[in-house]
């Protein structure tokens, strides 16, 4: 396992990448990738189907933690689409510059 800390929202995040025998014996074969709560602050991906959507994907349940929904089981498709465009408009263009450098230095452990 490689790994390399990040800062998300001010808290420090641990970024592991695992090889595929690793990975399974952790999490599901059928994910690309996992990601904690924001308790535990992990992101652990496979060596073997790392892309950078999947970094994408995998930061962005990071961040969405951060809005505490966890309790909120009645929202309606209308409200979690409004919350995740709002949620977007401000903060797209910061998880896309963060995933670009997430991915680059990922490579560089491979």
């Amino acid at each position: 396992m490689k790994k390399f800390n990040i800062s998300i929202r001010g808290d420090r995040w641990c970024i592991a990448v695992l090889s595929p025998v690793e990975f399974d014996k952790h999490f599901s074969s059928k994910y690309l990738g996992v990601t904690s709560n924001k308790r535990q602050r992990l992101i652990c991906f496979r060596t073997d189907a790392l892309d950078l959507n999947t970094v994408i994907h995998e930061l962005f349940h990071a961040h969405f933690t951060y809005l505490c929904l966890e309790r909120a089981e009645k929202l309606t498709t209308h409200q979690i689409e409004e919350i995740l465009a709002e949620w977007m408009g401000y903060n797209a263009q910061s998880l896309v510059r963060q995933g670009l450098k997430v991915y680059a230095r990922i490579l560089k452990l491979r």
